[in-house]
């Protein structure tokens, strides 16, 4: 299935994570399809868990997976289209920054 991570140079888990995108994206992992758990997949692989985790990750900011907790990985429905940051140059920010210091009370977290 991931025949040739061994000979990819690179992190271990953007090796993995490329393998992977590749079977997506070929349409050997359809939409909708069930990735192995994290712990299973890198017992499988003789990896650490982590660099799974990192994988999969990986592969969810690129929006070919899904993760939920409790429900596992699976392989994204709809792909979401990849933004070019040349793309986000001469779009208009969203968001407003004020000048001063930040209160505490902007943040979600208390500990930041």
């Amino acid at each position: 299935m991931l025949v040739g991570i061994g000979s990819r140079s690179g992190p271990l888990y953007r090796r993995l994570s490329q393998g992977l995108a590749e079977l997506i994206d070929r349409g050997e992992l359809p939409p909708l399809a069930q990735l192995p758990p994290e712990r299973a997949l890198a017992e499988a692989l003789t990896l650490s868990r982590t660099t799974v985790v990192a994988a999969y990750r990986v592969l969810g900011d690129d929006g070919r997976v899904e993760r939920r907790r409790g429900s596992g990985t699976t392989v994204s429905a709809t792909r979401r289209p990849l933004v070019s940051s040349g793309e986000l140059a001469g779009e208009q920010a969203s968001a407003q920054f004020l000048d001063g210091p930040l209160a505490t009370i902007d943040f979600a977290h208390p500990r930041w």
